[in-house]
């Protein structure tokens, strides 16, 4: 399902099964591999972009893979993670260089942290949690948190080697982003709460959302944020999240990934 959002109105296209009549012109196949499921991805710039993923056969997964293209996508090269135990959830990826994965080790919920600094082609500093790992964000090469189930937020400041819990709430912990400033950020949970902090992430405070749903994604373009989430929703602030309001989507499905470019956004779930 694609929805394309815009500040003032919104229109909705069909699902993807279909998108070849309606959008067509807009999109070609640059890259098909049977055998990896692909999970995440982040693009630094219109050149260089990362896909995170399992490799696998007969749905067997083998070991976590990236995926990264220097030339927007025509040509890929493929990386592992270096242990065939590890499989990436989310990843964010700070340049060409610095990747920071949260995932799994092993099966249940083993949550695993690991990072590159050669652009995902070896990985190291291995960190493992208790709880299942849902994101990663990390504001600079130091500073960066750990997100997962049952209330787990971990902090980092050494870039991984230590972390430090925080503990807020004891509900699932979503999503995160950061304003230009890297001091104000918001943090999106299960059953719609949402934290916002104004000292770089060393304490957060609780802002009301008006949903009762997860908070699965966040996008921030200036002094405006939205975020997307379970059963369609999709709220809005103009004030640095201290306020929100929610923005009317026609189809009701869980929305997990969203993007902006200037007025234009686009949500997919």
């Amino acid at each position: 399902m694609r929805i394309i959002l815009q500040k003032t109105t919104l229109a909705v296209f069909i699902c993807l099964s279909i998108s070849q009549f309606i959008l067509a012109q807009n999109w070609q196949l640059l890259h098909h591999r049977d055998n990896i499921e692909m999970l995440d991805m982040h693009f630094i710039d219109q050149s260089i972009g990362f896909v995170f993923g399992d490799s696998s056969i007969s749905g067997t997964v083998i070991t976590g893979v990236v995926l990264k293209t220097n030339d927007g996508g025509t040509s890929w090269s493929t990386y592992t993670l270096g242990n065939p135990n590890y499989s990436t959830t989310k990843a964010y990826a700070l340049n060409a260089n610095e990747i920071f994965s949260a995932g799994r080790s092993g099966g249940g919920n083993n949550g695993l942290f690991i990072k590159s600094v050669d652009g995902g082609a070896s990985w190291t500093n291995p960190a493992t949690f208790g709880e299942k790992l849902f994101n990663v964000f990390f504001l600079n090469s130091s500073t960066g948190w750990v997100m997962g189930k049952n209330g787990l937020l971990s902090k980092t400041t050494d870039g991984g080697l230590t972390w430090n819990p925080q503990n807020i709430s004891g509900e699932d912990m979503l999503s995160m982003e950061f304003f230009n400033d890297g001091l104000t950020g918001l943090l999106g949970c299960g059953g719609g709460e949402l934290y916002r902090t104004t000292d770089g992430g060393n304490t957060w405070n609780p802002v009301s959302s008006n949903v009762n749903d997860g908070l699965l994604n966040v996008e921030i373009e200036g002094n405006e944020a939205w975020f997307c989430g379970e059963a369609g929703i999709v709220i809005h602030s103009t004030d640095y999240g201290q306020t929100w309001y929610s923005q009317s989507v026609s189809i009701p499905v869980d929305y997990g990934a969203m993007s902006f470019a200037g007025s234009n956004g686009w949500v997919g779930g």
